[in-house]
């Protein structure tokens, strides 16, 4: 019989538990350590209960994926981990003279900042585009789809908890002379980052790794959307330097993971084939 483990529940469910075990190490309050050692718990029940190819599987992964991102920030508070966007900011200054988020301060109309704040949210549209299209295909689709995304999803999540690290203007508002211009757009955006987004989402930028590993797939298996994806997909990851919401150092990261994380899920011809 075939293992129910494949790549990315693997990776998924070593994560999970390695944090679960350092909650307990490092004395975490009993809510979270118990919390989070249930969720491990029935993350993997989960896995054994589903196949690979199925939409199960594809389910269970999604809100595995969508609560460590949603819970990081509540877990690396109670795992008392340092904060590294100082590190990320004098790297950014020893390449590049200062982080681009600073030089590119003012830089761009209303109208500009509104259009990369567009692009910053079409990341989930296309996400979810991909996934749903995933669900309503054939089961080797799915795996294929699956095995890749979350796969580099557990992987950039990873780094979350191994450097967490706020983003530039959340660490270091006073190096803005004034808050970031623009329309509905830039607004709606800035809301959802407040409201929404973890604390120490920084490094590395998931921005550039699942959009970079979508755009992979698409290349790969759906040609047109590969076509109607790239220019926005390169957008967006730009955006998220005059955005304010990452250094430079973590696109960098994003950009030198994805190939390990592209290179282990990706399959080969024949099992494309199979």
């Amino acid at each position: 019989m075939k293992s129910r483990f494949d790549l990315p529940s693997s990776l998924l469910g070593i994560l999970a538990g390695s944090i679960a075990v350092a909650l307990w190490l490092r004395g975490a309050s009993m809510e979270i350590a118990i919390g989070t050692t249930v969720a491990t718990l029935v993350y993997l029940i989960a896995i054994r209960l589903t196949r690979p190819e199925g939409r199960g599987r594809m389910l269970v992964h999604y809100v595995t994926v969508f609560g460590l991102y949603g819970g990081s920030t509540s877990l690396v508070d109670a795992l008392r981990l340092p904060s590294h966007e100082g590190t990320l900011l004098r790297l950014d200054r020893l390449w590049f003279g200062e982080t681009p988020s600073v030089a590119l301060s003012g830089f761009f109309s209303p109208m500009m900042n509104d259009l990369w704040s567009g692009l910053y949210l079409g990341y989930h549209v296309y996400l979810h585009v991909a996934l749903i299209d995933a669900l309503l295909r054939s089961g080797r689709w799915r795996r294929r789809y699956g095995r890749v995304v979350f796969s580099v999803f557990a992987i950039g999540l990873a780094g979350y908890f191994l450097f967490p690290a706020r983003g530039p203007e959340v660490a270091f508002p006073e190096l803005f002379a004034s808050p970031l211009h623009g329309g509905a757009l830039t607004r709606l955006n800035t809301e959802i980052v407040a409201r929404l987004a973890s604390r120490y989402d920084a490094f590395p930028s998931l921005h550039v790794l699942v959009t970079a590993a979508l755009l992979a797939c698409d290349w790969r298996w759906c040609r047109t959307r590969f076509r109607i994806m790239l220019l926005p997909g390169l957008g967006l990851m730009f955006a998220t330097l005059p955005l304010r919401l990452h250094f430079a150092v973590d696109l960098l990261a994003g950009a030198l993971l994805l190939g390990p994380a592209l290179w282990l899920p990706l399959p080969k011809e024949s099992d494309d084939a199979a």
